[in-house]
């Protein structure tokens, strides 16, 4: 079983494939009701998602004694889906439609944005430290790895929250 849980589709030569939805837009963008509702849902799923992976790599690095290699193949495999998770929301579609909606959020869509470098250098920085704590104890860097998770989730709920916003509340006051 992968250390990335049954939601990370695997094949089986090992390969990944993470499916990133791209957002719903109406006839003209953005501008339905229904699509930025939908578009909204749709990237709060995708966070859960993500946050279900999360808690279970954590839970099982804590059970299982791991080699180096194992561990880091499940780090590699998780900045992987991370990176490309944060691609998806940077590119076109996903924020950059938060900004078209409710541009008052442009500020806080690029403190997300930020983010994103600096959890991934986080993450890497956690995956260099793998050989040593397998060799010395694995508790230090599980705490990292913990705190690190707490921040990821912190982050997409905030991201949530802006999706919320942007496209929940203007939109519930019409219906």
């Amino acid at each position: 079983m992968s250390l990335l849980g049954p939601c990370f589709a695997g094949t089986s030569q090992g390969n990944y494939k993470v499916h990133f939805p791209t957002p719903l837009q109406g006839e003209h963008g953005m501008d339905h009701p229904t699509s930025a509702r939908r578009f909204a849902q749709q990237t709060s799923q995708e966070h859960r998602a993500l946050e279900d992976r999360l808690r279970h790599l954590e839970h099982q690095a804590q059970q299982v004694q791991h080699t180096s290699g194992q561990l880091l193949q499940a780090l590699e495999q998780l900045a992987s889906f991370v990176r490309k998770h944060f691609e998806a929301e940077q590119r076109g579609g996903y924020f950059a439609q938060v900004v078209l909606h409710a541009p008052w959020l442009q500020g806080r869509v690029e403190e997300l944005h930020a983010q994103h470098e600096q959890l991934l250098k986080q993450l890497e920085n956690i995956s260099s430290q793998v050989d040593q704590a397998v060799r010395h104890g694995l508790l230090p860097l599980l705490e990292q790895l913990a705190q690190w998770t707490d921040q990821i989730i912190k982050h997409e709920h905030a991201e949530n929250r802006l999706l919320q916003e942007a496209f929940l509340q203007d939109t519930a006051e019409g219906d």
